[in-house]
């Protein structure tokens, strides 16, 4: 899971979207509550939602040609 959550902060929609929720729940509480606590919040409520509508769709496995 480490893993995975290190490569999805490196993309920059996620980290936007990371931003987003931040304000949002800074609003909510009054303070800012900072990045890594609203990363922690955003994948554990959105992540997986999020992956399912912007991972790129997975290539076919190539089947074998016949060369006769």
């Amino acid at each position: 899971m480490i893993n995975k959550t290190a490569e999805l902060l490196k993309d920059p929609k996620v980290r936007q979207e990371i931003e987003r929720h931040k304000w949002f729940e800074s609003e909510k509480a009054g303070h800012d509550i900072g990045f890594e606590k609203a990363a922690a919040s955003w994948i554990k409520l959105y992540s997986k939602e999020w992956l399912k509508k912007n991972a790129p769709a997975k290539k076919p496995a190539r089947s074998a040609k016949r060369l006769f």
